[in-house]
């Protein structure tokens, strides 16, 4: 299947027909913020491995890497510095530029082809449990203007009241909104248990794999096409919702 060698050429995917390809290293494990029971690095490598399947940040990369190669290489020449040092945007550790509108987390966007990035890059800028943005200020009786995306909503609270009221106010309501906007309230499902399946089915999908074929993947008592189409949509809704 030609198109099954052409995807996983072009992204370094593993053989999806393969399990024993597929694999999380845990690294150096850091115990001051535990996710669960998932070492940090191990975390921040499974996100990757999601993040770099997006279809949105495979596109910034390519778009914006040679514009940021360039760019470092002009900033070294005025420097009266050696350009070579510069990583390649085929490196590992070579981050083009990225945008907070992205929405990827990253202070660059790490080569979506390379799964064996350093660790500094693919450490999300934020905390992944404190991902909201904060514009806070005294700004008198002036109107403070902040940029929204389409996917944001902005929430005023009043710190001469009490906090407690207002934070239960807002997030019913933001919840009410985002059932309307999307049909359902979005939560973390991650079961880690499954991060290797998704991931081979997400393979699977981009090789031009049926449903039918992608079914033969799965755990046992599941191997049916509406278990493989589920599969699919779960692990495609977790690489835009780690």
């Amino acid at each position: 299947m030609s198109g099954t060698v052409d995807a996983a050429r072009e992204w370094g995917l593993p053989d999806w027909r393969d399990a024993a390809t597929y694999r999380l290293p845990a690294w150096r494990a850091v115990k001051s913020r535990p996710f669960d029971h998932i070492p940090i690095t191990s975390f921040h490598r499974a996100r990757w491995e999601f993040h770099r399947r997006r279809d949105d940040l495979r596109r910034a990369f390519d778009e914006r890497a040679k514009e940021t190669y360039e760019f470092w290489c002009e900033v070294r020449r005025l420097e009266g510095r050696d350009e070579t040092s510069i990583l390649l945007p085929h490196q590992p550790g070579f981050r083009a530029r990225s945008f907070s509108e992205d929405g990827f987390g990253y202070a660059g966007i790490p080569n979506p082809r390379i799964s064996e990035q350093p660790d500094y890059v693919i450490q999300p800028l934020l905390d992944l449990y404190h991902s909201a943005k904060f514009h806070y200020g005294d700004f008198g009786s002036e109107v403070k203007k902040i940029g929204l995306s389409s996917n944001e909503v902005a929430v005023v609270f009043d710190l001469n009241k009490p906090l407690a009221d207002q934070i239960i106010s807002a997030k019913r309501m933001t919840e009410i909104i985002q059932i309307e906007k999307l049909g359902e309230k979005l939560q973390k499902r991650r079961h880690p248990e499954k991060w290797l399946t998704y991931l081979r089915v997400l393979d699977a999908n981009e090789c031009g794999a049926t449903l039918a074929e992608i079914a033969e993947i799965l755990p046992t008592g599941s191997a049916t096409p509406q278990a493989a189409r589920d599969m699919l949509r779960n692990a495609r809704a977790l690489c835009f919702n780690f």
